[in-house]
C-alpha cells in the first residue's frame, strides 16, 4: 500500500473501499452463476427432449447483452454495507463463496431452469404455437433474473425491505431489461427475427408467477452468501 498523503485515516478509507469492492465482486459472481445456469440448461435440454428450440442464437446474444451490463453496472455501484467496518478481517483462506452459498445459488439457478422449461413444455402441450410458448418462457426467464438482481444485491435482508434505493444504476438497468423484452415481443421486425409472439395480459401474469415462484422461495434462507 502506498499512501499519497500524510493522513493515516486514508488507510481506513482504503480498507473500506477494498471491502466494498470485494463484496460487489462476489455479488456479480453470484448473479452470473445464477443467470447463466438457466440460459445454458434450457438451451441444451429443449433439443434433447425433442421439442422446438427454446433459446435461439439471437436470444442467447440478447440475454448476454442484458447479463453483462447488469453485473458490471449494478453491482459495481452498490454502496457499502452498514456493517462493513464492524466485520472482523476476512480469513485469507476463506473461499470466495462458501459451500452453502454456492449450493444456494446453484439451486436457485436450477429452479429457474425448471420453471422456465416446464412453462415452455406445458405451453406446447396445451396446443400453443412455439412462438407463443417461447415468448412465455423467455418472459418468465427475464422477470426471474430481475428478481435475482434484487436478491443478489440484498443478501442479508429481504428484498422488500431493501427496495430499489441506494443504487443509481438499478432502476435504469432493470427498466432497460424490461423494455428490451417488450421490444422483442411487440416490435414486428424484432419479434419475427426472434420467433416470438406478443403476450396478452394473462400471459404476462403467468410469466410473472413462474418467475416469482422460482426465485422468491429463496428469500427464506436470508443469509445467502458472504460471511457465512
Amino acid at each position: 500500500m502506498v499512501l499519497l498523503d500524510d493522513n493515516f485515516s486514508t488507510i481506513v478509507a482504503a480498507i473500506a473501499e477494498g471491502r466494498r469492492i470485494f463484496d460487489n465482486l462476489r455479488r456479480a459472481f453470484v448473479y452470473l452463476i445464477g443467470f447463466h445456469l438457466p440460459i445454458v440448461t434450457t438451451a441444451l435440454l429443449a433439443p434433447l427432449i425433442g421439442v422446438p428450440l427454446l433459446l435461439l442464437p439471437i436470444h442467447i446474444i440478447w440475454l448476454e447483452i442484458i447479463l453483462h451490463p447488469t453485473s458490471a453496472l449494478v453491482f459495481q455501484a452498490e454502496p457499502p454495507a452498514p456493517d462493513l467496518m464492524r466485520r472482523p478481517p476476512r480469513d485469507p483462506h476463506e473461499p470466495f463463496l462458501s459451500p452453502r452459498a454456492a449450493a444456494l445459488i446453484v439451486a436457485e439457478g436450477l429452479a429457474i431452469s425448471a420453471g422456465v422449461l416446464g412453462l415452455y413444455l406445458w405451453s406446447l402441450g396445451t396446443g400453443r404455437a412455439p412462438d407463443v410458448a417461447r415468448a412465455l418462457a423467455i418472459a418468465a426467464l427475464v422477470l426471474a433474473q430481475m428478481v435475482l438482481v434484487l436478491q443478489t444485491r440484498s443478501p442479508r435482508e429481504p428484498i422488500w425491505r431493501r427496495g430499489l434505493s441506494g443504487n443509481p444504476t438499478l432502476v435504469p438497468v432493470l427498466g432497460g431489461s424490461l423494455l428490451s423484452l417488450a421490444a422483442f415481443l411487440y416490435l414486428p421486425p424484432l419479434a419475427e427475427a426472434a420467433r416470438l409472439a406478443p403476450l396478452a395480459p394473462d400471459g404476462w401474469l403467468l410469466a410473472a408467477l413462474v418467475g416469482a415462484a422460482t426465485t422468491l422461495g429463496f428469500e427464506l434462507p436470508r443469509t445467502r452468501w458472504g460471511g457465512t
